[in-house]
């Protein structure tokens, strides 16, 4: 399983875009459960990324432009909850003659 990210463009507090060329870099963070998890960072060019899922429980993530030029973006934070629905592998059953 993989959780997709998507943004839209970098703009400026004037509301010019902000072309790949203008950005450093990315700063992602990734959270489950509130434990801090690796995760790739996109190029400066990228407005999506694709990160395995391995585990179920609540991914957070946290996106930061840092632009050649000027101070870097309030982080872009997000979340998804996955769950375990995988098959019920494990069921005791206990079958009793009362007489």
């Amino acid at each position: 399983m993989s959780i997709k990210l998507s943004w839209k463009q970098p703009k400026r507090e004037s509301g010019r875009p902000l072309d790949a060329a203008d950005i450093d870099r990315y700063e992602l963070t990734a959270t489950l459960d509130g434990e801090a998890q690796p995760v790739a960072q996109p190029a400066p060019g990228d407005l999506t990324l694709t990160v395995p899922a391995t585990e179920p429980g609540v991914y957070a993530f946290a996106l930061v432009c840092v632009p050649k030029r000027g101070e870097k973006s309030d982080p872009a934070t997000g979340s998804v909850e996955l769950f375990d629905e995988t098959k019920v592998v494990t069921l005791d059953l206990t079958v009793e003659v009362i007489a």
